[in-house]
């Protein structure tokens, strides 16, 4: 039943999308060509309505617009849960949530050139680039894009990076670019919190920390929580680490059956805000989680990460020139052992003072 009911999915945004790109064309009130240099752009509107995740590997563009482009101001249109991300951010002017009061008004507001970085066509960043009027409209070339892009970016079939492959669309689109690692920018105050929580479960600087993040909006890309514990306790009792288990919204039923499993004294990082998180990551000596958004966060928090992909397509996921990453793949998660997930953290650890 889910199969067809995504073929039906499928075929009814293929739909809109055909209907939007015939009436646009039809009216074609944007339809100037894009100008000859790109040098003059300074007000960027930069559009990106998909997961957390694809937020944090967008933020490279933001750095580079900034650093790369003198006098420029960047804005962000974004799904309000991913708003956190850009959190202390000082590569960014100004933020829209897509959908909220302001936002017809925030994003036909005179920009000079509005790119969309999603990969694959989302009709409402499409739109959102069309309407903003900007005499530079960019983004990835797609079956309809024509009539919302005036500069569309051939796809690469080659697995890629998907923070990379952002900033080769600027490139591509004719704007100087430069590369940078994903960032996540941490205020004073959270750190402060940071070390309340550790000081509060009694864990000390010189502990060896390993977190564990066992949940995932997929259910595929889970590690089942047996494998989790059964890692856990190994990595205790042979190199004494100690645990911590972070939760998302809506996880604290999987926390809690892995923290049960464990003994039923690890410490619980709940739901808290992205910047607070990674201050938290970033004292860990290790981290241990699927292919979802906390993977992510501790990678931009600079922490050790054995990640488990699953059959999903890592490269365009994880950066592959990243020595604190170990990535584990080609099989289901659930089909990941316990000795390669072991293996692959004792390989990180002992690249540390922890062997």
């Amino acid at each position: 039943m889910k199969f067809h009911t995504s073929i039906i999915r499928a075929k009814y945004r293929h739909a809109l999308a055909k209907t939007a790109a015939f009436i646009i064309k039809a009216v074609g009130t944007h339809s100037k060509p894009a100008p000859t240099s790109t040098d003059a752009a300074k007000k960027f509107l930069i559009i990106r309505l998909d997961r957390v995740g694809d937020m944090l590997l967008s933020t490279p563009v933001f750095e580079s617009i900034k650093k790369n482009i003198p006098g420029s101001s960047v804005t962000v249109l974004l799904n309000r849960y991913s708003r956190g991300v850009l959190k202390n951010n000082p590569y960014i002017d100004n933020v829209i949530e897509y959908g909220s009061k302001d936002y017809a008004k925030s994003v036909s507001s005179g920009y000079d050139a509005a790119v969309v970085l999603t990969y694959d066509f989302d009709l409402s960043s499409a739109l959102a680039c069309y309407k903003s009027g900007a005499a530079i409209r960019a983004g990835f070339k797609d079956k309809y894009t024509d009539a919302f892009y005036n500069i569309e970016v051939e796809k690469d079939p080659q697995g890629k990076y998907e923070a990379r492959r952002n900033i080769e669309l600027l490139e591509k689109a004719g704007f100087k670019s430069s590369y940078s690692k994903p960032s996540l920018f941490i205020s004073a105050d959270e750190a402060a919190e940071a070390g309340k929580f550790y000081a509060r479960h009694g864990l000390e600087i010189k502990d060896l920390v390993v977190g564990l993040h066992p949940g995932s909006k997929r259910k595929p890309r889970r590690w089942p929580l047996d494998s989790f514990s059964s890692a856990a306790s190994i990595l205790r009792e042979k190199h004494g680490a100690k645990l911590v288990i972070s939760e998302g919204p809506g996880e604290s039923g999987l926390s809690s059956r892995l923290n049960s499993s464990l003994g039923g004294n690890v410490p619980v990082l709940k739901p808290s805000s992205i910047t607070g998180w990674a201050a938290i990551y970033k004292r860990m000596n290790l981290f241990i989680c699927g292919d979802t958004g906390p993977v992510h966060i501790a990678m931009a928090a600079g922490t050790p990460v054995v990640g488990i992909y699953g059959k999903s397509d890592y490269s365009r996921w994880a950066p592959g020139d990243n020595p604190k990453l170990e990535i584990l793949s080609g099989r289901k998660c659930a089909d990941t052992g316990v000795v390669e997930v072991v293996a692959a953290a004792e390989k990180l650890l002992a690249e540390q003072k922890y062997k």
